[in-house]
């Protein structure tokens, strides 16, 4: 084999080997956080959304373990549609009814008063499908068909995040405490949607850095639920 041929082929291993080692660093992060989070929440009588945002830091959790044993068993990385999709369509499933399901209808009567709070955040939602359509011209149809469905509910609970954001506190403890949680939530929907992108395109670059982001936003999950437990009891 020519030098140039074996330098491509350490480059292709040296590649894998850290798009593995990303991968368990994504697992253990959020193993932790996972732990970390149900700790903070378990026997305390505090809103359902605290269960929820920890619930999805579970389901993300759980795809990364899924990627790691497919790799320990079969020696390759998960490719096309497999049950990572579903950790993630379920991570942002969660993300989503933590608001919707707990806090949104009590807030939010649908009156004039707070119209300009939902105006506001309609703009929020559509970063998702722009960042579908900036990766649709690099990757199969069907790849791209696959993480559209996956993050549909994140495009939804992007709304509800924003919106629980700018909300004013009325009064009432809980908006104050979610605040932090929905900033978090926010910028974690749009970066698990590009690195669903990147674990495709196979762009180690764009891989690291949204991993690496992804890996701070977790650890930003669980703190600023812990923050809004401590804010829930004052």
């Amino acid at each position: 084999m020519c030098p140039l041929a074996l330098r491509a082929r350490a480059f292709v291993f040296n590649m894998f080997n850290l798009k593995i080692g990303l991968i368990l660093l994504l697992l253990v992060v959020g193993a932790v956080c996972f732990v970390y989070g149900v700790k903070i929440i378990y026997g305390k009588k505090i809103s359902p959304y605290f269960y929820f945002i920890v619930a999805a830091v579970g389901c993300f959790t759980m795809g990364k373990l899924y990627e790691l044993v497919t790799y320990c068993l079969m020696g390759v990385l998960p490719n096309g549609f497999n049950i990572g999709y579903l950790s993630c369509f379920g991570c942002m499933l969660f993300l989503f009814t933590a608001n919707y399901g707990t806090v949104a209808t009590f807030i939010d009567d649908g009156g004039l008063e707070f119209a300009k709070y939902r105006l506001l955040s309609l703009p929020a939602p559509f970063i998702v499908p722009i960042i579908h359509v900036s990766f649709y011209h690099i990757i199969p149809i069907k790849n791209s068909i696959f993480i559209l469905l996956a993050t549909v509910p994140g495009i939804f609970a992007a709304y509800y995040h924003f919106k629980h954001i700018i909300f004013p506190d009325m009064g009432f403890p809980f908006v104050k405490a979610i605040k932090g949680c929905n900033f978090v939530s926010l910028f974690f929907i749009y970066a698990y949607t590009v690195y669903m992108y990147a674990n495709i395109t196979d762009n180690i670059l764009l891989y690291l850095f949204t991993s690496v982001i992804l890996a701070g936003l977790t650890v930003g999950l669980v703190k600023s639920c812990k923050k809004g437990e401590e804010l829930w009891k004052t």
